[in-house]
């Protein structure tokens, strides 16, 4: 186990650990008290008045040795004398020298009966190596240890940057263990998939990374989808143990229509898949409205396969102690100066935020960060609090229209058209076009050290900028800026289109269109235009990076030339304008059969493609016609597998005119005579157990087609499937010192702000 230095927890978190260990030590049951002003008293052991023991947690992990030893003697030295204990336990997060322990005791002396009284952090941490379900319960404790970040570093599941590293010691550090960790754990532990629904701002996306990261230490590889679950399937390996992580998978804003994912119903054979896997989870995470949404547009999402996996993250996740610790843990981690703290604390403002209707950890996060509070006075610091929680959109609004270069906000316009975290060099290279039409077409001055200066300008306020490799990328700082952004060009449909024009790359085209959902035909025509220009472009090179291991992530993952290819189909088919594009259209598919043909393309792709057919039917018959004849006798060669059959058979449901009844029976003939001979090697296979729930998953639906019996078969492979692993999950809720009901629990916790631990 590496030393802890405590440095993550708060004095709340600090004491409710100090009470765990000393009671597992002493076995005995100390009575517990509020954090706070406490009487000198944090926890008690008082039997009757012979044997009256108090503890004392002193967390001075930041401030060290001489801050300690002077509280102690100015502060807490009286207060001990007023007391009079029979024996008195000082706790403390600062390493102690044999020297120090000795001077305590000397002070201390007559209620500490010997130094073995007084614990530095060595002796917190040898107690912690002799109580491992301690630190197991003790979640904040272990999560940002400097051994569980190396193995999240070795994971890839964030950047390979020590600034990544440092955020997630920050999300770690400020996060409050609630019950909704524990209700999404159960719910992946128990059914494998978990899509956590809410609010933009209540923290679905740090409750996801909670996640990941707590699988990472129990040894999963972690998958972070980009922007399409097609390329999941061709890392998803069964037999190992894998997570994967969608986040926002059907879009920030708006519903994104099949224009852009068109995998309504990957998505639920996908679901499948991992619900029968022993060794695969999957986490999504989506806004509730547009979850509802999308379930009223596309009939495969309203299946109950949705109902069952969600878990719907709101206020009342958060009790209200909770919502008070989260607050608690971002003003005593901050940098807030004194003023800011006294203005929170004054007639106890912070229980107006506590209690506010729109409660947000990222507005707690974002007014609790002092490098952004620079023009803020103190006097108005909590007014505005409140305002920003009234009313997000004023988190970004005036600073965007008044305050910023015209560089800056080209720069903020232009990543409303990108993917949630870009490359530096592509992002140049998107500015430099859409920034020279805005100077001619506002005759203002641009220079070639605007992008430049657009980033400095923008950065730790509405953009953040990390290392990546040997590169830099840039994402908003908050999502809500991104909301606010989208919802600024929705309402000035000409930037849109200026956006579109300037398009570097066929995926800002694409994003575009999702979020912005244009209605007029000017704008239909003018995408469908400036797509078929971008459609050979290069790929914007962060968009699909996968983390995961060395050896099976591609540093840069080209998306598939059949979803380009679908997505300006369906921009030419929604608009009235379709000769404008024909030819072109016409070209490129002609390269899209011969993808076809080439054996070994992706079949999920091809089926995607084909399926489209309302769009490709009305336009282009003759060549629709040609494509799926190619489709066909592709799929008909290389039927290998159980899986190729199911491939084929769900081709054919999508296209009922695919295969006559002759080539139905063909193809039954040959399955039945393959599988038999399959079915062996799986149930003779003692590696195949951790996917034999998925090969008769399979099996299942490619007989329902073909009307065979397998029902034998069927229960032999779930009965193989029943020895496979299943994680090890030991998790428990922590302790809790009292229910978090009590006003005066709270009154106690934040007079504790600037007081000393």
């Amino acid at each position: 186990m590496t030393p802890y230095n405590f440095e993550s927890l708060s004095p709340y978190d600090f004491e409710i650990l100090i009470r765990d260990l000393l009671q597992a030590e002493r076995r005995i049951t100390f009575e517990s008290f509020r954090t706070g002003r406490d009487g000198g008293i944090d926890f008690r052991y008082a039997p009757n008045t012979k044997h009256r023991v108090i503890v004392q947690a002193k967390h001075f992990a930041s401030s060290g040795w001489a801050s300690l030893r002077s509280h102690l003697k100015r502060e807490e030295l009286p207060k001990i004398h007023r007391l009079k204990p029979k024996r008195y336990l000082l706790t403390t997060s600062v390493p102690l020298s044999r020297a120090q322990k000795d001077q305590l005791h000397t002070l201390l002396a007559g209620f500490c009966r010997s130094t073995a009284d007084i614990y530095g952090r060595e002796d917190l941490n040898n107690l912690i190596r002799k109580f491992p379900e301690i630190e197991r319960r003790n979640f904040k404790l272990w999560l940002t240890s400097s051994t569980v970040l190396e193995r999240i570093l070795h994971a890839k599941v964030f950047n390979q940057s020590v600034l990544a590293l440092e955020g997630i010691r920050r999300k770690v550090r400020y996060y409050v263990q609630n019950r909704s960790f524990f209700d999404a754990k159960s719910l992946l532990k128990n059914r494998h998939c978990c899509i956590i629904a809410g609010i933009p701002g209540i923290g679905k996306t740090t409750l996801a990374e909670i996640l990941l990261v707590d699988h990472v230490t129990r040894g999963y590889e972690v998958y972070k989808i980009g922007e399409s679950l097609g390329d999941a399937l061709e890392v998803y390996r069964p037999t190992r143990k894998q997570l994967f992580f969608y986040d926002d998978f059907l879009g920030q804003v708006a519903i994104k229509n099949k224009l852009v994912k068109n995998e309504d119903q990957t998505l639920v054979d996908f679901m499948g898949v991992v619900s029968r896997s022993s060794r695969t989870r999957f986490i999504l995470t989506t806004r509730e409205f547009i979850l509802h949404q999308a379930q009223n547009i596309y009939e495969k999402l309203s299946d109950n396969t949705f109902s069952v996996n969600r878990y719907v993250l709101n206020l009342s996740a958060y009790t209200r102690f909770d919502r008070a610790k989260i607050l608690f843990n971002h003003i005593h981690f901050s940098e807030l100066p004194a003023t800011y703290k006294a203005a929170l604390l004054e007639d106890k403002n912070y229980m107006a935020i506590i209690d506010h209707e729109n409660f947000s950890p990222r507005i707690i996060d974002w007014m609790t960060d002092h490098a952004r509070l620079m023009c803020l006075s103190p006097g108005s610091y909590f007014s505005q609090f409140l305002q920003n929680l009234d009313n997000p959109e004023a988190l970004w609004a005036h600073a965007f229209r008044h305050q910023l270069s015209n560089e800056a906000r080209d720069l903020l316009l232009l990543m409303g058209s990108m993917p949630h975290e870009v490359l530096t060099d592509d992002l140049h290279k998107a500015f430099l076009d859409f920034h020279q039409r805005r100077a001619e077409r506002y005759r203002f001055v641009c220079s070639p050290q605007d992008f430049r200066r657009a980033l400095k300008e923008l950065e730790g306020n509405f953009i953040q900028i990390a290392l990546f490799k040997d590169c830099h990328q840039v994402s908003f700082h908050n999502p809500s800026v991104r909301d606010f952004i989208v919802t600024y060009l929705k309402t000035d449909r000409d930037e849109i289109l200026e956006l579109a024009e300037a398009a570097v790359f066929f995926e800002q085209l694409t994003i575009l269109w999702a979020v912005t959902l244009p209605a007029h035909e000017r704008e239909k025509s003018e995408f469908t235009k400036s797509a078929v220009r971008c459609f050979e472009s290069e790929n914007l090179e962060l968009h699909n990076f996968w983390y995961g291991p060395k050896d099976m992530r591609r540093e840069k993952m080209n998306i598939g030339f059949e979803n380009r290819f679908r997505s300006l189909l369906m921009m030419a088919g929604d608009c009235s304008v379709k000769e404008e594009c024909l030819p072109e259209i016409h070209r490129l598919f002609e390269i899209v059969k011969k993808r076809i043909c080439k054996r070994g393309g992706r079949k999920s792709e091809i089926i995607d493609l084909l399926a489209q057919e309302q769009f490709m039917k009305p336009i282009y018959r003759d060549i629709y016609d040609e494509a799926l004849d190619l489709a066909k006798n592709y799929f008909l060669n290389s039927l290998d597998s159980v899986e190729d059959y199911e491939k084929l058979l769900k081709l054919a449901e999508k296209v009922p005119e695919l295969l006559s009844k002759l080539e139905l029976d063909e193809s039954k003939t040959t399955f039945i005579g393959m599988y038999e001979e399959d079915i062996e090697s799986v149930l003779n296979d003692e590696d195949a157990k951790g996917w034999a729930g998925n090969y008769a998953s399979s099996l299942k639906y490619v007989a329902h087609h073909f009307n065979i019996d397998v029902k034998e078969d069927i229960e032999k492979l779930e009965e193989h499937s029943q020895g496979a692993w299943e994680p090890d999950d030991d998790q428990q809720m922590p302790s809790v010192q009292h229910d978090g009901t009590s006003l005066s629990d709270i009154h106690a916790m934040f007079d504790s702000l600037g007081k000393g631990a």
